[in-house]
């Protein structure tokens, strides 16, 4: 941008980068009379990507899959049957679950959740209100599955892992995903769900957005193929691969 003081009528004579300009955006010609004609374009001047405007510089896959809809509003409502059974709120409890997901040792946690959640508890990885809002059953199930058998197993794993990329504007119609291990050495990408639905193929119609960013993501992130996708749902104990 240009900015002058315009003192004199002859100030608004143009350059020839101006001439330019206004003739490469189908500007009215100008003459030395037609200062209005030129004002009035200006002001009236529409920006050719004004939707891009509207964009946000940094959005997260949550973000994304959290768009309001009617199935963002059943799926917010609904509190999975685990999360019930008091007045804490889903989001307490489902904070809780998380937490301790995040910070576990899955072989300790398979052989003995209530010691390893003491642990945590005596780390201050875990409050003395979220140890208590955890459902040991839940988890103990949750742990014994085949998908922490491949956990276990894995040479790396890695839990809530922090990355930024840049992706197209055509992706964004909205954190980074909660563990993802490698396998046969392609990485494995798992996201936990509290939500309470009827049966698992109902989140991975709300959630494939959101896993599949995740895959783009730490595919370019980490410059290593990705080789699933799994959704793990906390309330019906099982575990869903979203293509």
């Amino acid at each position: 941008w240009r900015f002058s003081l315009i003192n004199e009528p002859e100030q608004l004579a143009l350059t020839p980068q101006d001439e330019e300009l206004l003739r490469v955006t189908d500007a009215p010609s100008v003459t030395e009379t037609d200062y209005a004609a030129m004002l009035s374009w200006n002001l009236s001047y529409q920006y050719p990507h004004a939707a891009a405007v509207g964009l946000p510089q940094k959005v997260s896959a949550s973000q994304i899959a959290h768009q309001a809809g009617s199935d963002y509003f059943e799926r917010i409502v609904a509190k999975p049957g685990f999360l019930s059974r008091d007045r804490s709120t889903a989001v307490e409890r489902g904070s809780a679950h998380h937490l301790f997901l995040q910070y576990c040792d899955f072989e300790k946690a398979r052989e003995d959740i209530a010691a390893e959640i003491a642990r945590l508890l005596a780390e201050g990885a875990l409050s003395d209100t979220q140890a208590e809002l955890i459902d040991r059953n839940a988890l103990s199930k949750l742990l014994q599955a085949p998908l922490f058998d491949r956990v276990t197993a894995s040479p790396r794993v890695y839990r809530e892992e922090r990355f930024t990329v840049k992706i197209r504007p055509s992706l964004v119609d909205e954190d980074y995903p909660d563990l993802a291990f490698e396998e046969n050495g392609k990485l494995v990408i798992v996201d936990y769900k509290t939500d309470r639905v009827r049966e698992i193929g109902k989140l991975a119609v709300l959630y494939r957005k959101q896993l599949l960013l995740y895959r783009e993501a730490l595919r370019r992130s980490m410059e290593q193929e990705v080789g699933e996708c799994l959704i793990c749902s906390l309330a019906l104990n099982d575990v869903i691969s979203v293509e």
